[in-house]
């Protein structure tokens, strides 16, 4: 399943359903802490995350908090309607990719793509 994390609730709902619509399960959260009730349920294919979040928390530094939290091969994305040199360069930097939020059908294609990869790999790994 991919979790996408926005604060603004409407945008993370259209980006969770573009993202079922090309075949994939996705859900909408609004803050970061709920994915532990998530955790608990389900196992996380992706992560597509908001760069600035209401609670304080942005980019990068959100990414090494999940990483810590044992999410540490989940692939993760960065959206924002601030398409600064500064946001991409901070993703870069860190190694996250970052897709601008008005390109909403790329990132669901790139997202889809990618766990779509995993499962193929996952499933040539059993074969043999």
């Amino acid at each position: 399943m991919v979790v996408v994390i926005d604060d603004d609730g409407t945008q993370g709902r259209v980006l969770a359903e573009t993202i079922k619509n090309r075949g994939v399960d996705a859900q909408n959260i609004t803050h970061w802490d709920q994915l532990q009730k998530i955790l608990m349920r389900k196992s996380i294919s992706c992560l597509v995350i908001d760069y600035y979040l209401q609670d304080g928390w942005a980019g990068p530094e959100l990414a090494k908090l999940l990483r810590s939290f044992g999410l540490g091969e989940v692939p993760i994305f960065f959206t924002s309607s601030d398409n600064s040199e500064v946001v991409r360069r901070q993703c870069e930097a860190s190694g996250f990719p970052f897709v601008p939020k008005k390109w909403r059908w790329l990132l669901a294609n790139l997202v889809v793509a990618r766990v779509l990869r995993q499962l193929s790999s996952g499933e040539m790994q059993q074969a043999r």
